[in-house]
């Protein structure tokens, strides 16, 4: 029941706040700081919601962070448990075989990494472990080749209200 609270708190924020922001970061390679408001929060929070709704992700399933610091882990985070599901996180320096243990023991179906070094660990993951299903990286720069993994961009088109 917390998660729900968390969630009508962030929803309460966001109403209050809308164009102030909420996160500022530093972009990639970059010195420039990029900036997040709460009505994009609240956005992109209920794009994860659906999207993981979409592919049929729910309630007391346990889904996977293994990332570096970042908004996309928080927002995850926050759309991970607008469906009450179980968010588990992982160092985004864990070895593959830690991740294995907590996959196996958790029976996770699916797992956010940050970049190309972490799904390598993950395509691994997805061929050594039975509860494995989907992937989706925040940040990678070539053409996914295994279906079962998504970019974070393709992954939040699942999302969109129609």
């Amino acid at each position: 029941m917390e998660e729900q609270h968390i969630y009508h708190m962030l929803q309460m924020r966001a109403k209050q706040y809308q164009s102030r922001d909420v996160f500022r970061y530093f972009k990639k390679n970059s010195k420039e700081i990029g900036a997040i408001s709460w009505d994009e929060l609240i956005d992109l929070t209920n794009k994860v919601s659906r999207s993981l709704l979409s592919l049929g992700y729910g309630y007391d399933d346990k889904l996977g962070i293994c990332s570096g610091n970042r908004p996309e882990w928080t927002i995850s985070d926050l759309g991970i448990m607008g469906i009450r599901a179980v968010v588990v996180p992982f160092y985004a320096t864990a070895s593959k075989h830690e991740i294995k243990y907590i996959i196996d023991e958790t029976e996770m179906k699916f797992i956010f990494v940050g970049n190309d070094d972490q799904l390598e660990k993950a395509i691994w993951l997805l061929n050594e472990c039975d509860s494995l299903e989907k992937v989706v990286v925040y940040e990678q720069e070539g053409v996914l080749t295994d279906e079962r993994c998504i970019k974070w961009v393709d992954f939040l088109e699942l999302g969109k209200e129609k």
